[in-house]
């Protein structure tokens, strides 16, 4: 082969590549989060999208599906000083995928916290009987502190479900 084909099968397999690479196919469920030379282009919504190559790089995938997290136990002091094991599961969706992406590091981890401290704060100022009865006005409460703190991220909480609230045996916080 001659040095003239060598270079041109090499340019012409280059720009396959970078034609290839830049043809993106966002599925249905998600967000694509493109940035233009390190700073937000725009949000690729599903279908088809052209990017260019080496200029424009996906930042993140969002998945925006409803989703479903069940929080550990959680150990939670109520205004009489008794413990409680709680465990909430809570169902959100992302309304905001560019929120999602810059306002937050770590968005899973920031609801856990966000969730952890909504319990700590609504059921430190109930009694332990009053938890133990009154559920329903538990998770009122709860969802609208959590759509409260979670809509500066861009997250929508669909729905908060108190599973279990147990008394730790011999309970009474240290003074």
């Amino acid at each position: 082969m001659s040095p003239t084909t060598v270079v041109t099968i090499t340019v012409s397999v280059i720009a396959a590549i970078l034609i290839l690479r830049s043809v993106q196919v966002v599925p249905q469920h998600q967000v694509r989060i493109v940035e233009r030379l390190g700073r937000y282009f725009k949000s690729a919504e599903p279908g088809l999208h052209l990017l260019v190559p080496v200029v424009d790089t996906v930042r993140a995938a969002v998945d925006v599906r409803e989703q479903a997290v069940t929080m550990p136990p959680h150990d939670v002091v109520t205004s009489d000083r008794r413990v409680l094991a709680i465990t909430v599961e809570y169902r959100s969706s992302i309304d905001d995928p560019v929120r999602a992406t810059y306002a937050v590091a770590h968005l899973g981890d920031a609801m856990a916290q966000l969730v952890r401290a909504t319990l700590d704060e609504v059921i430190g100022a109930m009694t332990a009987e009053d938890v133990l009865v009154g559920r329903a006005a538990l998770t009122v409460d709860l969802r609208r502190v959590l759509t409260d703190g979670a809509a500066t991220w861009g997250v929508r909480v669909e729905d908060v479900l108190v599973h279990e609230v147990e008394r730790v045996p011999d309970s009474r916080a240290p003074a």
